[in-house]
């Protein structure tokens, strides 16, 4: 398995999702959401959280490169019209499972191997017309420490 960087990682899923005709966020993903008159229909952003070196075949070995878990998460927004609030949770549930779809089937899964993790979010803002959804993935990859 080749090394990927973090940044990679992160761009094929953002690749994946931008060849589906979703629209990459033009905010910060740690800010996606927050202020919703920065949201588009059908956006998104990719946060990558946390990478941790992981000993995947039980031998220690020290270098310029490591096994890596890294967590991605995608956050995305749906919007919710105030006089159908009750049809456009449940159009929104099914937006989360065409992000999965999505990514799971078209990113480049050439050197990393990625597993969804799950939903742990989904927030409305006080404003009421969005639903942010935060899909949760797990990539198992090699790192270069150069």
């Amino acid at each position: 398995m080749a090394r990927l960087s973090v940044s990679t990682v992160r761009g094929r899923f953002d690749t994946a999702l931008t060849g589906a005709g979703f629209t990459r966020s033009r905010v910060v993903p740690e800010l996606f959401g927050r202020n919703t008159d920065h949201l588009l229909p059908l956006s998104f952003a990719v946060a990558v959280p946390s990478t941790s070196l992981q000993d995947f075949d039980g031998r220690e070995r020290y270098g310029t490169e490591g096994e890596a878990l890294t967590t991605v998460e995608v956050k995305t927004a749906y919007r919710i019209r105030p006089d159908n609030q009750s049809g456009d949770y449940g159009s929104a549930l099914d937006h989360e499972a065409s992000v999965l779809t999505a990514v799971l089937g078209s990113i480049n899964l050439s050197d990393m191997q990625v597993r969804p993790d799950g939903i742990p979010r989904r927030t409305v803002p006080s404003s009421g017309d969005w639903l942010i959804s935060t899909i949760t993935f797990s990539v198992y990859h090699r790192i270069d420490f150069d």
